[in-house]
């Protein structure tokens, strides 16, 4: 009985065998990777709002605790990222823009002085957030007045276009 190596081309046939299988794991492989850094960049946005909401919270309560409470509703169109400055851990945003600029690193935020609003630069869409001021509106009259309304907090909350 003749070994494998002895017919002819069987080598060549090995060969492009080992080749297959490690071009085919290596694509997997790829496939993964690409499926698992999406999901960590969703985590990481996830992350920055809710510190991002945590700053509000914080702040609203600041502002409850030292009196301030009539300039509550101008915290909505702050930058929240300069709300707390010793946030380090938003490492990648990269300041404030005055229009939409097609001249932005991606993976970055931003927040818009002119429309209020917090974008993420990603790589398909751009995400863009507004900070929103939720109260109860006791009295109807539209309009927060300390006295009468109810606060239910500031939310950064994603606007679907």
């Amino acid at each position: 009985m003749k070994e494998i190596k002895s017919y002819p081309g069987a080598s060549i046939f090995r060969s492009y065998s080992v080749l297959i299988i490690v071009l085919l794991t290596g694509g997997s492989l790829f496939l993964y990777l690409e499926g698992l850094e999406k999901q960590v960049e969703i985590k990481a946005i996830e992350k920055t709002v809710n510190e991002i909401n945590a700053t509000l919270a914080l702040t609203l309560y600041k502002k409850i605790i030292t009196g301030r409470i009539q300039n509550i509703p101008k915290l909505a169109d702050k930058n929240p990222f300069e709300l707390n400055k010793n946030n380090i851990l938003i490492i990648n945003y990269k300041g404030s823009i005055d229009s939409e600029s097609d001249n932005l690193e991606l993976k970055s935020w931003y927040f818009n002085s002119e429309s209020k609003e917090i974008i993420y630069h990603s790589d398909s869409n751009p995400r863009i957030y507004k900070i929103e001021f939720s109260y109860q509106d006791n009295n109807k009259s539209k309009e927060f007045e300390y006295k009468e309304d109810v606060i239910n907090g500031f939310f950064m909350k994603e606007k679907r276009a």
